[in-house]
């Protein structure tokens, strides 16, 4: 099976899928927020460490372990990869509570974004292109709210298909797609 876009929708879609994916990350940012407000697993909700409780979620737990022990100077247990807790550790610094909550919504809105501008391109209808940003955003919500390294595998996988579909041949492009890639290896575990 081959995809085929069209030379209208090649050329249309850069103005109209920025729009579009704008539009889409702003909603998915706030949807994003209640969604984590409403969650009774955060921490605060129903127990103080929330989903950061050693015996109610481990590898949050370490995660959280390690976010906080690169506050101290070390990388603390060890047991994961460094990339997101180091994520959380720049988070840390905005909501030490939860310090995997801001890097989680703005790779969100990255994974929303570019996901959104490669719908525009291969939908070629801002309805549909719509649609498609409302079940993704509704569908995949939860799995970027509670921390979990796939959160940083998500965006960069949305931001990998948009540089392919676009046909973005430029060395910053690479270089970000470069960067999308090391960053799925950084967080990844296996």
């Amino acid at each position: 099976m081959t995809l085929t876009i069209s030379k209208t929708a090649a050329k249309a879609s850069p103005i109209r899928g920025h729009f579009l994916a704008a539009l889409a990350s702003a909603y998915a940012s706030i949807f994003f927020l209640i969604r984590y407000l409403a969650d009774p697993e955060r921490p605060g909700g129903v127990s103080i460490p929330g989903w950061y409780d050693r015996l109610y979620s481990y590898d949050q737990w370490q995660y959280y372990l390690m976010a906080n022990a690169i506050h101290d100077g070390s990388l603390g247990p060890f047991q994961y990869p460094v990339l997101y807790p180091f994520l959380g550790y720049a988070g840390g610094f905005f909501y030490r509570k939860d310090p995997f909550v801001i890097p989680d919504l703005f790779l969100f809105a990255i994974a929303v974004y570019f996901s959104v501008r490669v719908f525009a391109v291969v939908l070629d209808n801002s309805g549909l292109t719509l649609a498609a940003a409302g079940l993704l955003i509704h569908s995949t919500c939860a799995l970027f709210v509670k921390p979990w390294t796939t959160t940083v595998t998500a965006a960069a996988l949305a931001v990998s298909l948009f540089v392919y579909l676009e046909r973005r041949a430029s060395t910053f492009w690479g270089g970000i797609c470069g960067f999308a890639v090391a960053a799925t290896f950084g967080a990844r575990i296996g």
